[in-house]
């Protein structure tokens, strides 16, 4: 059992309520039993509503206004219970018989307050990092911290937007549960002046604490005007969210929440724990920050109106998500109820005992080889930013293809229309998985789904943009891809390796002919569809490019080996510098090369050509005519948005730092 120590209420708000509602939702999702442990005065009613057995202490002990030796002794009437904490009233004190009384315990910090006696720590603030909980921790205190666990409840995962609508047209305003500053009247105000805006429709959303002469005063004022609609609290933000364009919030879970959904937002404070919040979303371009409220209240509003303006331009908006989407992924409370499900639901096996490794000349020639040696047929479904080759060396084996998007912000696959396409596409029999830039993030539960809901779908995971992995930890797939080849991460020149489920068939077989010239014709073929805007010449892409039964090097391993082992140090010395660049992607797409977006594309690489520098914008959607008549949306925007910057062994530390120079 999983029992969550929580509070919320109409002086300390629901924003705790909420986020462990969410966790518990996916506790419950993996079997896990949940019991809410709530303070006397802590509303019971809100926690019955969601279906969750709850035991309600009776004591009042200050300062905490509970009394923890009481929990702590119901808890050790509950076996094996590990204890989630989540609220601030809480001590060191406190914290240790709780933790003392449970199997495993876990507490939500985002306050550095005081010695942590605990075994787990969760902190999801952007501003979190292992210095600051120097000499606060114990030695075997397990800290994650960042946004990656930030915990949203399933109605707001449910209403993501695929894009942006190319107009905007409805504006939310919220303050949350209260608004003691009136801050949204003094917003609307500033608002209907321009006429613009006054064009938009504002939703006004009214929190569940607002008193009752406030809400008489917005009802009077919005009743002037057909544009403004007073929005009552509701239990499903995320359609709220979705519906709208842009979002006015403050520092907030309101905020994060319009986020994950995929709403650009503006923030302000108006409390303390607002601002760090506010600072670093601004700081890092993910939101920008109007001011806080209590210092300059009219200022704070014209800056609102600029940012609206600012906004409605559909390329602002998706810029902004562009950064803000790969932060907020919506899977941190799955992550966090990964933390907290009993041991026995956490193994994992390596690689050897369910694998076995293979080598080839190159990754193309390996499917080829495992698509053959298993007489696979009918269509593979993968995305459609993915190097022309995977495509070609499919439908070379006799099968064909089918791609769909990937995810605006994260760039991942997106697996919502995976799903959707499996479940409609009986003739689909491979799921290739593209790693996008190498992202190395988990998606085993993903691939989990997929074996259980289409178990005769055969997965490979297309790791070639990823650091090798020579012991093929965490291998989840039927087929898991390395490659060592030109222009991949560590490059040899040629080879590649992969881990194959034992249950699997495996020959070699040879195809005729001058492999090189062939290759040089399929790559000089790429470059003549890419400047000239033409179909796939499939004449030259379906001919003997690869020879599938040669093989690397007697010392391939070795040699692979030592590359890594330099190639690490050599990317980490490149990628410090190009951290100087703005709108970085997300952490972990940067081993292959380091990638950035940029608003004028052309204009950059143009500049980075004349100062003697390279750079590349890879990959094309191979959509929109190309290789399907199919338009993929989020890969071409990132297509036409991207900058690969070299951070191989021809880019050094100088070449580097004339590259961050010509960009900035």
């Amino acid at each position: 059992m999983v029992v969550i120590r929580a509070d919320g209420n109409g002086k300390i708000g629901m924003g705790h309520y909420m986020r462990c509602f969410a966790i518990a939702y996916e506790l419950r999702r993996r079997g896990e039993e949940v019991c809410f442990l709530l303070a006397p005065d802590a509303d019971a009613g809100a926690v019955r509503e969601q279906g969750y057995p709850l035991h309600q202490l009776e004591k009042i002990a200050e300062p905490l206004g509970w009394d923890a030796a009481e929990a702590a002794e119901w808890l050790k009437g509950q076996e094996q219970a590990t204890v989630f904490i989540d609220t601030y009233r809480i001590d060191s004190e406190a914290m240790a018989l709780l933790s003392d009384a449970a199997h495993n315990a876990c507490y939500m910090d985002d306050l550095y307050a005081f010695d942590y006696p605990i075994a787990n720590i969760i902190n999801y603030n952007l501003e979190a990092g292992k210095e600051s909980y120097q000499g606060l921790l114990t030695s075997k205190t397990e800290l994650y911290i960042g946004p990656a666990y930030y915990p949203v409840r399933e109605e707001i995962l449910h209403a993501k937007v695929k894009h942006l609508r190319l107009k905007a047209r409805r504006i939310l305003i919220t303050t949350g549960a209260t608004d003691p500053l009136h801050i949204e009247l003094a917003l609307l105000k500033r608002i209907v002046q321009d006429k613009q805006l006054l064009a938009l429709e504002l939703i006004v959303q009214c929190g569940l604490y607002y008193e009752k002469d406030y809400l008489e005063e917005l009802q009077e004022f919005s009743a002037q005007y057909d544009c403004i609609r007073l929005q009552g609290w509701t239990k499903d933000m995320g359609a709220l969210y979705a519906s709208c364009d842009i979002c006015i919030a403050p520092g907030s879970s309101s905020m994060s929440e319009a986020m994950t959904v995929g709403i650009p937002c503006i923030s302000f404070a108006f409390v303390d724990n607002h601002l760090n919040q506010c600072h670093i979303m601004d700081e890092k371009g993910l939101a920008p920050y109007a001011g806080d409220f209590r210092k300059e209240s009219e200022k704070v509003c014209q800056r609102i109106e600029h940012f609206l303006l600012y906004f409605l331009d559909i390329e602002n908006r998706n810029f902004a998500r562009a950064q803000f989407a790969g932060v907020f992924d919506g899977k941190g409370a799955a992550r966090i109820a990964k933390i907290l499900a009993a041991p026995q639901r956490k193994v994992r096996h390596s690689a050897n005992e369910k694998c076995r490794r293979i080598i080839g000349i190159r990754a193309s020639a390996i499917i080829y080889n495992f698509i053959l040696s298993n007489h696979v047929q009918g269509t593979v479904l993968m995305p459609a930013n993915i190097c022309e080759c995977v495509p070609a060396i499919y439908k070379k084996a006799g099968m064909d293809f089918l791609f769909c998007d990937i995810e605006f912000g994260t760039w991942v696959p997106d697996e919502e229309e995976i799903i959707s396409l499996l479940s409609t596409r009986a003739d689909i029999k491979v799921l290739h998985y593209n790693r996008t830039y190498g992202e190395m993030g988990d998606h085993s539960e993903f691939f989990q789904e997929v074996r259980r809901r289409f178990p005769s779908v055969i997965i490979v995971d297309d790791r070639c943009l990823a650091l090798p992995d020579w012991q093929g930890s965490e291998c989840q797939a039927d087929l898991t891809i390395y490659s060592t080849g030109n222009t991949k991460p560590v490059c040899v020149g040629k080879g590649a390796f992969a881990f194959l489920g034992k249950s699997w068939r495996y020959e070699m077989y040879h195809l005729e002919g001058d492999t090189d010239a062939a290759d040089a014709a399929f790559d000089a073929s790429i470059k003549r569809c890419h400047a000239e805007h033409k179909s796939a010449e499939w004449d030259i892409l379906l001919d003997n490019w690869t020879d599938p039964a040669q093989m690397p090097e007697a010392d391939y391993e070795q040699v692979v080996l030592m590359e890594l082992a330099h190639i690490i140090t050599h990317k980490a010395a490149i990628n410090g510098i190009y951290k100087n660049l703005p709108n970085a992607l997300p952490d972990g797409m940067h081993d292959w090369r380091y990638n950035i977006l940029v608003r004028n594309q052309d204009e950059c690489m143009k500049k980075l050509f004349q100062a003697g520098l390279f750079a590349s914008r890879h990959y094309l959607g191979l959509g929109n005519g190309y290789f399907s008549e199919k338009s993929m949306f989020n890969c071409d925007w990132l297509a036409k948005h991207v900058i690969n910057l070299f951070n191989d062994n021809n880019y050094n530390v100088e070449m580097a730092k004339k590259t961050v120079k010509c960009i900035l």
